[in-house]
């Protein structure tokens, strides 16, 4: 077993994760804006909408990308890799209850205390 000293050193090391299984499909994780087409720029911009993370499933190409925004406030960092990890689990559910059940979650975890931040890069 790791000692706490020693694996707060190492998690400092490695500062997040770059892929992740979800339900056995492999998914490269991107933690930075996601890419939008200059439409979807100016539908946000109208709207007023931020866009803090995106999933793309791993359709013909057998892995799948997930974009975080990882400057995002540690609350919202929570909530968009609870969301984005709900869309790479289950593709069936709709963005209603995928941003439903993350919401939930979200507030639970920061009501025992659980906090995400990045550390190094």
């Amino acid at each position: 077993m790791i000692s706490p000293l020693l694996s707060e050193w190492y998690i400092g090391l490695v500062p997040f994760p770059k892929t992740h299984r979800f339900r056995e499909l492999f998914y490269r994780l991107r933690w930075r804006k996601a890419p939008m087409s200059r439409k979807e720029r100016k539908q946000h911009s109208k709207a007023g909408l931020e866009l803090m993370g995106r999933h793309y499933p791993p359709y013909d190409t057998h892995c799948g990308m997930i974009y975080i925004d990882k400057s995002l406030p540690p609350g919202d960092l929570l909530d968009t890799i609870i969301h984005e990890s709900l869309h790479a689990c289950f593709h069936d559910l709709d963005e209603n209850a995928v941003t439903e059940a993350s919401e939930s979650i979200t507030k639970l975890l920061q009501r025992i205390g659980i906090q995400v931040s990045f550390k190094g890069k």
